[in-house]
């Protein structure tokens, strides 16, 4: 049994309009243009094939074995960023091209809804062996595609004008809403259609706009330094999801050595204000003597590893031909271009990455440059109690916010703490003086009586914070509040050292607490990011410059972890024991998994060839099938029940004029009742001679001899002027 089609198909170029409506958003022209001549070709030509339930499900088929070849290209690529899946997902309407121009081609009702799905299918064959009623619904999916083609063409918003968008779809969703009513009185129709597509346009617009945003923002590059923007800042006050997330973000592997505390993501020496940190190279003009040479590329803050002929990466160039380093750990985890890595503190030298190069920067962290693959294990060498990689302090070590500076002194005056006045140098942000900081013992002092202040009580950790708008974040936290989370710790530690005129750095991270299943593996969560100090300690003060232009650097100390946040906070973010916490980490892991496994060369090459003679035997097949069910008037079989339908139908051209205006007539379905249904009781007498005409024997002879009788003629040109009338 058979039921109406849901929708009509679309008018004449609204298909081949969206198309290069999508190209202009996308900056695809020639695509959009050859998309558009497909579609439309359907109105310039009489080619069509009966394609059937089957022909339906095999073209619904083709669209989703492309989509997970695509897909698996992708995840394959080198460019496997969230940018990049958004200009995957702008391709969908080419994707689902097979479902869309069966659609256009078919000479069916339209496309049954059990295409696609699976089970629905199985269902109607059964119901149909078993005798049961069968319902077939069928609707038209031209509408479905010019929607997906619209929404498509938004995530190119953000490139692009956003009033450009909104009128395009506007204009398009109101002669798509006009061509869907069934009266024709104009001036209604117009002014119904687009009140509605001004509305949904609205909406349109916004979700598009709100996903583009959510996309960028997440994994846009805020410098030119390739840095993600949870990478590159914190706002003091905002707790990240990161923070209280239990989705695992990497793996750690301990296979040699002692174990480390804490993983470097990246460090950060310039505070913005009060409420927000960011990093700071050194300066063009200046070479620093410890790791620079004239042959490195410098980079900005970033700079290129030495590398040797092995494939290995190290940050000094005497580490490359050094023997083997104490400990040994694996970092597992997915990447895009330009990612940072968790790494050792004391990090010496990386084993052979699977990427393009590598880089860190002058401030500690460590990134892979245009990784070969979307997860990367990398192997890390790395020895206790050894210098650390980054540059030795400059006075950017030393800045502080003037709406911190004079909280931060009362805290150490009323400790008991001496410190230096305050000097401004004109052509910088105001510094403390860099004449005396004290012994390395003074130092070492000053780290153990800040550590048990934040020890004691009143401080606690904390999430749910009020902070006095009027007040410096960190002064407030000091003097008042005496709750807050990692980062509060680390900022205070931060700029209490350096107002006691020790340089220090804020830090941010990966603790390594939560043990995994394997021998030696731990797991890095969300909610194990962690924030912390790093101060310079035993080092002195020298001048490289000159007197008129001073280039100051603290020399021969070393950097030492300071992280004073309540141990209290590792229980934060809820517990990871539940079952469905334990499916979601198998589901992260194995994913990790099969893309290190799928990214082996051998593994890879099978895989594309695989799927490369897939795709091809199934373009075959397809081309095989439309042949084979290609319906053409042409074509049909001499003698056969179609061509003499067509023989004996006396009313076939008066049927194609009517068909064009109130739509074709559905197969099955008798001449008669459809002549009844569109004309009601004008169509009486052409009725009655038309089935004279076909049951009577003698009237089908003087038909054959006469072609059309002369009242069957009068009737269609009466009826005509009827139709003419109502539109």
């Amino acid at each position: 049994m058979e039921e109406k089609v849901l929708f009509k198909s679309p008018p004449r170029l609204l298909l081949g309009v969206a198309f290069l409506f999508w190209g202009a958003m996308l900056d695809q022209p020639l695509a959009a243009l050859i998309a558009a001549i497909a579609a439309e070709s359907r109105h310039w030509t009489k080619v069509r094939w009966n394609f059937g339930e089957k022909g339906f499900a095999r073209s619904w088929q083709l669209c989703m074995l492309i989509l997970i070849v695509v897909a698996v290209g992708f995840l394959q690529s080198e460019d496997r960023t969230a940018e990049g899946s958004l200009f995957l997902l702008s391709w969908l309407p080419f994707i689902l091209m097979p479902m869309g121009l069966a659609q256009q081609y078919s000479s069916d009702r339209g496309v049954p809804l059990t295409t696609f799905s699976y089970f629905a299918r199985r269902k109607l064959a059964a119901d149909r062996k078993a005798g049961r009623p069968a319902y077939l619904k069928w609707f038209q999916f031209g509408y479905c595609w010019f929607g997906i083609i619209l929404f498509t063409a938004g995530l190119g918003i953000g490139k692009l004008e956003l009033e450009r968008y909104y009128f395009g779809v506007c204009v398009l969703v109101g002669v798509a809403l006009f061509h869907l009513r069934g009266s024709r009185k104009r001036p209604a129709a117009w002014a119904m259609a687009f009140m509605m597509a001004v509305v949904m346009a609205g909406g349109m617009t916004e979700g598009v706009y709100v996903l583009y945003k959510y996309v960028v923002k997440n994994a846009s590059l805020t410098s030119n330094e390739g840095e993600s923007q949870r990478d590159t800042e914190t706002k003091i006050g905002d707790i990240a999801d990161l923070q209280l997330s239990p989705k695992i973000e990497w793996r750690f592997f301990q296979d040699e050595g002692k174990q480390p505390g804490l993983l470097r993501l990246a460090a950060y020496n310039k505070p913005v204000g009060s409420k927000r940190w960011t990093g700071r190279g050194r300066s063009p003009k200046f070479i620093e003597s410890k790791t620079v040479t004239e042959e490195r590329d410098r980079g900005g803050a970033f700079l290129k590893m030495f590398q040797n002929d092995d494939g290995d990466y190290s940050y000094r160039e005497e580490d490359l031909k050094s023997g083997s380093f104490g400990s040994r750990g694996r970092v597992i985890g997915l990447v895009d271009d330009q990612s940072l890595i968790p790494s050792p503190i004391n990090a010496r030298r990386i084993h052979k990455p699977k990427a393009e190069g590598m880089e860190y920067s002058v401030l500690g962290a460590t990134r892979v440059f245009d990784p070969n693959h979307g997860a990367m294990e990398l192997v890390f060498e790395f020895e206790n109690g050894t210098g650390a990689i980054e540059d030795d302090p400059s006075l950017y070590d030393l800045q502080l916010p003037l709406d911190e500076r004079k909280g931060l002194t009362r805290f150490w005056k009323f400790r008991g703490v001496s410190l230096v006045e305050w000097q401004r140098d004109e052509r910088r942000s105001p510094v403390i003086s860099v004449a005396h900081r004290g012994s390395l013992a003074e130092q070492k002092e000053l780290l153990t009586l800040l550590a048990g202040v934040f020890a004691s009580n009143p401080f606690a950790y904390d999430l749910k914070l009020e902070n006095d708008e009027k007040r410096a974040p960190i002064t407030y936290f000091l003097e008042n509040s005496h709750e807050g989370h990692c980062e509060y710790y680390a900022s205070a530690s931060v700029m209490l050292l350096r107002r006691a005129g020790i340089p220090a750095r804020y830090v941010v991270g990966y603790a390594v607490e939560e043990e995994g299943d394997e021998e030696g593996e731990w797991i890095l969560r969300g909610k194990h990011a962690h924030a912390w100090a790093q101060a310079y300690i035993g080092g002195k003060w020298k001048n490289e410059g000159t007197e008129e232009s001073p280039v100051w650097r603290c020399r021969g100390g070393e950097w030492v972890t300071v992280d004073n946040t309540p141990t209290s906070w590792l229980s934060e973010g809820g517990s990871t024991d539940g079952w469905l916490q334990k499916i979601k980490d198998w589901g992260q892991i194995a994913r990790q998994d099969i893309i290190l496994w799928f990214s082996q060369p051998l593994i890879s090459v099978v895989t594309k060839i695989f799927f490369s003679f897939l795709f091809v035997l199934l373009i075959v097949f397809l081309i095989y099938r439309l042949a084979v069910t290609r319906r053409n008037s042409e074509l049909a079989e001499k003698g056969s029940w179609e061509s003499e339908c067509r023989r004996v139908n006396a009313l076939k051209d008066f049927e194609c004029w009517l068909g064009k205006r109130v739509g074709r007539r559905p197969r099955g379905t008798p001449m008669a009742l459809w002549l009844a249904e569109h004309l009601g009781e004008e169509a009486g007498t052409l009725i009655a001679s038309y089935q004279r005409l076909i049951f009577d024997p003698r009237e089908r002879k003087k038909a054959e001899d006469e072609r059309l009788p002369p009242q069957i003629m009068l009737e269609v040109k009466r009826l005509k002027r009827v139709v003419r009338s109502r539109s």
